[in-house]
């Protein structure tokens, strides 16, 4: 849903640059360079702001996803030993098994 922001803002700023570059003789023959560039500014503006929400929403996930993963990993594991092996999950095997998975 943010990207389709993003895009639609990006979609809005270049046809109103390709309007802008269309319409360049009018606009320079009467000197309305700054006020269409700040319309462009504006539309950049918003552009930017959605693509910098997502940029943060993104970078989060990538964030918990990597910090969650020696835990998911020694989990799996665990689970993985308790569901294949015939013995019971020691003390000694589990410890081991986290220090290992730590000098990783």
């Amino acid at each position: 849903r943010l990207r389709r922001k993003v895009l639609r803002h990006s979609d809005e700023r270049v046809k109103m640059a390709n309007d802008i570059l269309g319409g360049i003789r009018i606009i320079k023959f009467y000197a309305w360079e700054r006020p269409f560039a700040r319309e462009l500014g504006k539309v950049r503006e918003k552009e930017l702001k959605a693509l910098t929400k997502l940029t943060y929403i993104i970078q989060v996930i990538f964030s918990v996803v990597l910090m969650s993963a020696p835990i998911v990993q020694i989990v799996l594991v665990f689970v993985t030993y308790i569901y294949t092996s015939d013995e019971p999950l020691s003390p000694s095997v589990a410890f081991t098994t986290v220090a290992l998975f730590n000098m990783m």
